[in-house]
Parts: C-alpha cells; sequence; structure tokens
C-alpha cells in the first residue's frame, strides 16, 4: 500500500495513529496544524489527505531534519529520504531553521 502522496510503501496494519490522525483533522477541520518533528513524513501525508478530504487547513511542521541533525545516534535514514524525497504539498509548510 502506497502512501498518500505515494512516497512510501507502508504496511496498513501499522497506520492506526496515521488513520486516527487523519479522522481528527476531517472532525475538527482546523485551519492550522503545528506538527513537531517529521521524521520521514508519513502523519504529514494522512494529515494533508485530510485537509484535501475537508478542502482546508495548513500543516505547518517544525524540525531541524538534516544530515547534522540525527536523533539519538541512529543512522540518517530520516534525514536522508526527508533530502531525497521531500514533501511538495501547496498546504505543507516544513520550518527548519530557527
Amino acid at each position: 500500500m502506497k502512501s498518500p502522496l505515494g512516497r512510501h510503501d507502508l504496511n496498513p496494519d501499522h497506520l492506526h495513529y496515521q488513520r486516527e490522525m487523519a479522522a481528527l483533522v476531517r472532525l475538527a477541520k482546523p485551519k492550522i496544524v503545528v506538527e513537531t518533528g517529521l521524521d520521514r513524513g508519513i502523519s504529514s501525508e494522512y494529515i494533508l489527505e485530510a485537509m484535501d478530504a475537508v478542502g482546508e487547513g495548513h500543516l505547518y511542521t517544525i524540525d531541524p531534519l538534516d544530515a547534522k541533525h540525527v536523533c539519538n545516534g541512529s543512522a540518517t535514514y530520516s534525514a536522508d529520504f526527508m533530502l531525497a524525497n521531500p514533501i511538495t504539498h501547496p498546504r505543507f509548510t516544513w520550518i527548519r531553521d530557527f
């Protein structure tokens, strides 16, 4: 199964959190959502899909994720993935410099 923007191959059995988040966005119809932490952007894609479904909203994600910022000393997979496959969506702003 592909993620909403087609950037990931996903196991549908592991998407409970993302589906709940999307349902909340569809119900609340927020004008602005602020997300802290991007990782690979899977939750972001589900939030954006829900915003598209209701026809409004903007997602601001705050994360300095790049090759120089690696959490817990882990591999740079997330940073490398996001830099190579950025989310391009009119309702999305990635805040990296703060």
